[in-house]
C-alpha cells in the first residue's frame, strides 16, 4: 500500500545485475538459431518484435496506469515472463562445437577478449560507436517525460504517444533491415546512422509542438534501429565463435551498461537548462565522438584492410 524508494532502488540494482547475464547470453544465442546468411534478417526480425511491444506497451500502459497505478502494471509485466521462459526451455538449439581452449584466469580471459576487439577495426569501430550512442543518445527516454510536460505541455497521454511514435519508427526500420539484409553490413551505414540519430537529437531542441515532435520521434526511432541492427550484425559476423561470448558482453555493456552515466549527464543538463538543451547536448557529444571514431577506424583500416569495411 505504499512505495519505499530504498526498496525500488534495491530492485533496480538486482535487475541490472540480472541483465548483465541475460543480455550477452541472449545476443550470443542468436547465431545458434539461424544460419550465418540469415543472421542479419534474424536480428532485424528480433528488433521488429521488440518494437511491436514498444508501440503497444506505452499505449496500453498509459490507459491502465491512470486507473490502476504503476504497481499493478509491474506485476503483470513480471507474470508475462512465464510463457517466455517456457518458450526458451522448449527451443532445441544446436550450438556450434568449439574446440576447448586452455583454461585461464578470468581476468586474463577478459583482457584477451578486449585485445581481440581492439585488433579488429570492425569490432572496435562497432563497439565504440555503440558506446557513444548508447551513452548519450539512448538515454533520451529520461528526458522525454520532462520534454512532454514542460515544452509540449502534455500529460501521460502525450508522453505515451511520443514513445509509441518512436516504437513505430523503430518497427518500420527493423522490418526494412530484415527484408533488405543482403551480404555483409557496411560501415557507411553504421557511421551514417550513428551520426544522423545524434543530429536528430540536436534538432529536438527546436521543436515546440506535439505533431512535429511525434514525427521527429518516429524518424529517430527509425534511424536508431537501423544503427542498432547494423552494429549488432557487424559485430556478430566478425566474431570468432571462441570469442563471441566475450565480444557480445562488451557490446552489451556498450549498449546498456553505460546508460546510467548518460542518464546522469542528461539529468544534470536538463535540470539546469531544460529538456531541449538536454537533447541538444547529448546529441552534440555523441556526434563529435562518432566523428573521432570514424577517423580512428579509417586509420586502423589502412593498417588492417577488411572486406567488411
Amino acid at each position: 500500500g505504499h512505495i519505499v524508494y530504498g526498496e525500488v532502488f534495491v530492485l533496480a540494482v538486482f535487475m541490472g545485475l540480472i541483465n548483465t547475464l541475460d543480455l550477452p547470453t541472449r545476443q550470443s544465442f542468436m547465431p545458434d538459431l539461424v544460419d550465418r546468411k540469415d543472421l542479419r534478417s534474424a536480428i532485424g526480425l528480433n528488433s521488429a518484435i521488440v518494437n511491436v511491444a514498444r508501440i503497444i506497451g506505452p499505449a496500453v500502459a498509459a490507459l491502465l496506469m491512470v486507473r490502476f497505478g504503476a504497481g499493478l502494471l509491474f506485476f503483470i509485466n513480471g507474470i508475462s515472463f512465464l510463457p517466455v521462459l517456457l518458450g526458451l526451455y522448449l527451443i532445441n538449439a544446436k550450438p556450434a562445437v568449439i574446440k576447448r581452449r586452455v583454461e585461464k584466469k578470468v581476468l586474463t580471459e577478459i583482457l584477451d577478449g578486449l585485445q581481440y576487439i581492439r585488433r579488429s577495426p570492425a569490432l572496435s569501430g562497432g563497439v565504440l560507436s555503440m558506446l557513444a550512442v548508447g551513452t548519450f543518445v539512448m538515454n533520451f527516454n529520461v528526458v522525454i517525460p520532462l520534454f512532454a510536460a514542460e515544452v509540449l505541455k502534455q500529460g501521460v497521454d502525450g508522453y505515451g504517444l511520443l514513445l509509441s511514435a518512436s516504437g513505430a519508427g523503430s518497427l518500420v526500420g527493423a522490418l526494412l533491415v530484415a527484408s533488405q539484409a543482403k551480404g555483409n553490413p557496411r560501415f557507411r551505414m553504421l557511421f551514417g546512422s550513428a551520426f544522423l540519430v545524434s543530429a536528430l537529437l540536436v534538432f529536438l531542441n527546436f521543436i515546440y509542438t506535439l505533431p512535429l515532435a511525434v514525427v521527429m520521434f518516429a524518424i529517430i526511432g527509425f534511424v536508431n534501429i537501423v544503427f542498432i541492427t547494423t552494429t549488432n550484425s557487424i559485430i556478430q559476423l566478425n566474431s570468432e565463435e571462441k570469442y563471441r561470448g566475450r565480444v557480445m558482453s562488451v557490446y552489451s555493456f556498450a549498449f546498456a551498461g553505460t546508460t546510467p552515466i548518460g542518464n546522469l549527464f542528461a539529468g544534470i543538463i536538463t535540470e539546469k537548462w531544460g529538456s531541449g538543451i538536454g537533447f541538444l547536448m547529448c546529441g552534440a557529444v555523441s556526434g563529435v565522438l562518432i566523428i573521432l571514431i570514424v577517423i580512428n577506424t579509417m586509420v586502423k583500416k589502412q593498417r588492417t584492410p577488411l572486406a567488411t569495411l
